[in-house]
């Protein structure tokens, strides 16, 4: 099972988010949008058609299936009176956040208190951030 993405060629920050969740991923057309498919999670970039893409990914998360959407900043009124997705996150989100969210709509919930990437490690219960082996103040 894999997160299927919508539409089907990725941002590199979803690219980023989607490598650091260590999970496969599946590029989706409009037309695979129907029934009830077998993904642990839909993530959606709603970018130039905001409301289309909405609508597409409804029944998806009315089958069940978590549906996680990414919303330009100009747009996050769209999702005022939408109840339906499992997260959201705006647009310039970094691949961190993107990568926490997807964890927890497919219920990987055991998020360490530890984010690395690259050579930075960032303590979230310490509040204490390192490079390489060197802490920064």
């Amino acid at each position: 099972m894999s997160i299927a993405v919508h539409p089907p060629e990725p941002s590199p920050l979803v690219e980023e988010a989607l490598l650091m969740l260590g999970r496969d991923h599946l590029p989706v057309e409009e037309s695979e949008l129907v029934g009830s498919p077998d993904w642990d999670c839909l993530l959606v970039d709603l970018g130039d058609q905001p409301a289309r893409r909405l609508r597409l990914a409804r029944p998806i998360a009315e089958a069940g299936i978590p549906v996680v959407v990414i919303v330009p900043s100009d747009r996050l009124l769209l999702l005022e009176q939408e109840t339906w997705p499992a997260d959201f996150v705006i647009d310039v989100a970094s691949p961190i956040e993107i990568r926490i969210r997807l964890a927890r709509a497919i219920g990987e919930t055991e998020v360490s208190d530890e984010l690395e990437h690259e050579d930075l490690l960032l303590d979230l219960a310490t509040y204490q951030a390192m490079v390489g082996d060197d802490p920064i103040d």
